[in-house]
C-alpha cells in the first residue's frame, strides 16, 4: 500500500449542507479534486494500491468521532468515482492504464499533539499501469453521515498521510 501525502491532493473541493427534519438529521457532503501520483511501470502489468485523506481545501480534513470518547464511526453511504486524468504512454508501446477498484472508509488515525483516535475518511484506489506513467487521478466522492456524529476539523502538514 502506498500511503499518499496530503500535499499531493491538488485543489480539493468540497461543499456541504445540513438535512434537518423532523426524522431525518444528515449532512450531505461532495469531495472532488486531483491527486497528483507520477507513478511509473513498464512490463509486465503493475498494480499499486494507493490510500489518501480527502481534505476539504488545502490541507485541512474533517474528523467524524474519537474512540477515545466511545464513538463509533458513522454510518457511512456514499457514491465515488475514481478516474486517470493524466497519463502518458511510453513511445510506440503498447499499453494499459486503469483504475481496478476503488473504496471509502472510517479508519482511526492519531496525529502528533492531537489526543484520541480519530475517525477520518480514506480514499483507497488500485490502479493498473503497463507501460506508461500514471501522473493524476480525479475523484468526485458524495457521502452523508448522521449529523449527531463528533465532526471537526483538523489541519495537516503537507507531509502527512494516513498510517
Amino acid at each position: 500500500m502506498t500511503d499518499i501525502k496530503i500535499g499531493q491532493v491538488d485543489i480539493p473541493t468540497h461543499v456541504e449542507w445540513p438535512i434537518r427534519d423532523n426524522e431525518t438529521q444528515l449532512l450531505f457532503e461532495v469531495y472532488a479534486g486531483s491527486i497528483a501520483l507520477g507513478t511509473n511501470a513498464g512490463t509486465p502489468t503493475t498494480h499499486i494500491n494507493f490510500k489518501t485523506y480527502l481534505p476539504l481545501s488545502g490541507n485541512t480534513i474533517r474528523t467524524y468521532g474519537d474512540t477515545s470518547q466511545s464513538d463509533e464511526p458513522p454510518a457511512l453511504e456514499a457514491a465515488l468515482i475514481v478516474t486517470p486524468i493524466g497519463f502518458q504512454a511510453h513511445e510506440d508501446e503498447e499499453f494499459i492504464c486503469s483504475v481496478d477498484s476503488f473504496k471509502l472508509y472510517f479508519e482511526t488515525q492519531q496525529f502528533t499533539g492531537v489526543g484520541g483516535n480519530l475517525f477520518c475518511l480514506i480514499l483507497e484506489f488500485r490502479v493498473g499501469l503497463l507501460n506508461g506513467t500514471l501522473h493524476k487521478i480525479g475523484y468526485n466522492v458524495t457521502l452523508h453521515t448522521p449529523l449527531t456524529t463528533n465532526i471537526h476539523t483538523l489541519d495537516l502538514d503537507d507531509s502527512d498521510a494516513p498510517h
